[in-house]
């Protein structure tokens, strides 16, 4: 009986359209790998032709949206280098080859209700773990277009981006690929996460991918910064800039670099809350070992903000923690719910569960040891690299030392101000700041005088000044909907906690808003597709039914 149903699940998995889809897709990596042969980049037609077919077999074997997810976490900075056809103004690239390959799975999985009633009706000859995998297929979330405030407020900031693209852009192509990229791509991510990434299923696959993509990230901006080779180049990045190195890693900008490797710092930090599961020794050197990689990783490319994200970010994580399991202390102590111990040695408290008398662990309101040594850690880990840049660095140390920097903002932030006053409603267009502020602001012919003659940059140097800039007033209120209802649904699952778990996923959530936006306040962040795409999944994934209380 075993037998049959291997065959049969193998005859379900590789029907006549699978196999039309491989064959579609084989000819689609080899197309792509000869014209980058053409263009004399061999590893790259390699890589583009491996990553194709893999993701043909992927589409045609039914592989699940979590399993996509994960692949694509763990992936993206490397296969995103690789796989993009052309290589200059990419019309193919991988994540949105990924998206799409998700959304096909999701699409197509409700017509396929034939095989799986045909696969139940074989479920008693399966063994345990079929009739397992079986069960979880048909118990997990069917495609639905139900969104939240956010997300519906988001989706008309992306269509007004894309409308703007279209009709006020100079130059449309570019234009419209910023407002799918950074505003659409992202939307869909957030939603594919929060519904179909399941931290209950396969942890350990999440587990090493999280710990493999801090390492990778860590060895490419290492490797930068020591020897001065940029290892990925984009069209347009620059390694060395005024003859300092500004450390890029996999991205093509310094500041998604940096930002993503904070994110991925404080995802870490709250990974085992999250997945519940226990380590040995090895694995839990190995995930220490990662974080401080991703910490010093974040620090690399020398921005003060995120220097000053990441302090943040650490103390709403350990005072948060701290409180929670101050409160299970006292519950304990008066009788409350039992609190058993995590796989990070701190409590973990089901309020839901029936009270015991346990004794309490937690009678005073002082920190625990346990976060100030993560405090110290952090502040350790500033000084080195702080002494780092002092001896390895001058020029480096020179630009955070200057105060001008700082009046420079100023001054940009002024300007900036003025073209909003200028073009209120719709601003300028998406993309078009650089264009208006060299055709208005002509600062070598005369300007207006500014402490330390500093002059304004060519960019906004926010996101709130970008967004008001490129798409007016209409496009910042929007703006400031999306993100208020983004920050509510945070806010309300940390109120409403009722596990660690659940405390861990409500903070991380809050935490990795505040790692976004403080860098974002000085920086156009936001302007970046890859940045945009891991904030918006790993704030998909900690809303996610899996960690969230369900009203």
């Amino acid at each position: 009986m075993r037998s049959l149903a291997r065959l049969h699940r193998a005859a379900s998995a590789w029907s006549i359209g699978s196999h039309s889809q491989i064959l579609l897709t084989a000819g689609i990596a080899i197309a792509g790998a000869a014209a980058l042969c053409a263009e004399t980049k061999y590893l790259g037609a390699v890589v583009f032709a491996a990553i194709t077919i893999a993701l043909g077999l992927m589409l045609a074997t039914g592989t699940s949206p979590q399993a996509l997810l994960v692949t694509w976490f763990a992936t993206s900075p490397l296969a995103s280098f690789y796989f993009r056809f052309p290589t200059e103004k990419s019309v193919v690239t991988y994540d949105r080859a990924l998206i799409a390959l998700i959304a096909l799975v999701l699409i197509w999985r409700p017509r396929d209700t034939s095989a799986v009633e045909s696969r139940a009706s074989l479920a008693p000859h399966l063994d345990a773990a079929a009739a397992g995998s079986e069960r979880a297929a048909r118990s997990s979330p069917a495609f639905s277009l139900w969104i939240s405030k956010f997300e519906f407020s988001w989706g008309l900031l992306a269509a007004l981006a894309v409308v703007s693209a279209i009709s006020q852009s100079h130059n449309t192509a570019y234009a419209v690929k910023i407002a799918v990229d950074g505003f659409c791509l992202p939307l869909v991510m957030f939603y594919f996460a929060r519904r179909y990434l399941d931290f209950d299923q396969h942890p350990k696959a999440l587990f090493f991918a999280a710990i493999g993509l801090a390492w990778f990230l860590f060895a490419a901006g290492a490797i930068e910064f020591a020897t001065g080779f940029d290892l990925f180049v984009y069209k347009g990045s620059e390694l060395i800039r005024e003859g300092e190195r500004r450390v890029n890693g996999p991205f093509g900008s310094d500041s998604s670099y940096a930002i993503i490797c904070l994110l991925i710092a404080v995802f870490l930090r709250l990974l085992l809350h999250l997945l519940q599961v226990r380590l040995d020794a090895a694995a839990r050197l190995l995930l220490r070992s990662a974080l401080t990689a991703v910490v010093a990783a974040c620090l690399l490319p020398l921005f003060r903000s995120v220097a000053l994200a990441l302090a943040a970010c650490w103390m709403v994580v350990e005072i948060s923690l701290a409180r929670w399991n101050k409160r299970a202390g006292i519950l304990q102590g008066k009788g409350g719910p039992p609190v058993s111990g995590d796989s990070d040695g701190a409590p973990t408290a089901d309020f839901a569960s029936q009270p015991g008398p346990v004794p309490g662990r937690l009678a005073s309101g002082a920190l625990p040891l346990r976060s100030f040594r993560s405090i110290a850690f952090i502040a350790v880990a500033a000084v080195l690299a702080g002494s780092v840049v002092v001896l390895t660095a001058p020029r480096a140390w020179q630009r955070l030392a200057n105060l001008r920097n700082i009046y420079n903002r100023l001054a940009t932030w002024q300007v900036a101000g003025q073209i909003v006053l200028e073009h209120p409603v719709v601003g300028v267009g998406l993309t078009n700041y650089g264009d208006y502020f060299r055709e208005h602001y002509n600062w070598k012919t005369g300007a207006p005088g500014y402490i330390l003659d500093t002059r304004p940059a060519s960019s906004p140097h926010s996101n709130i000044m970008w967004i008001a800039t490129d798409l007016g007033l209409a496009g910042l209120a929007l703006y400031a909907v999306a993100n208020t209802y983004l920050f509510r649904i945070g806010w309300r699952n940390f109120t409403r906690a009722s596990s660690m778990r659940q405390r861990a996923a409500a903070t991380c959530f809050l935490a990795l808003m505040i790692a976004y936006w403080i860098p974002g306040l000085t920086l156009a962040s936001g302007y970046y597709s890859d940045l945009n795409l891991y904030y918006f999944f790993l704030l998909g994934a900690l809303s996610g039914r899996s960690l969230t209380v369900r009203s």
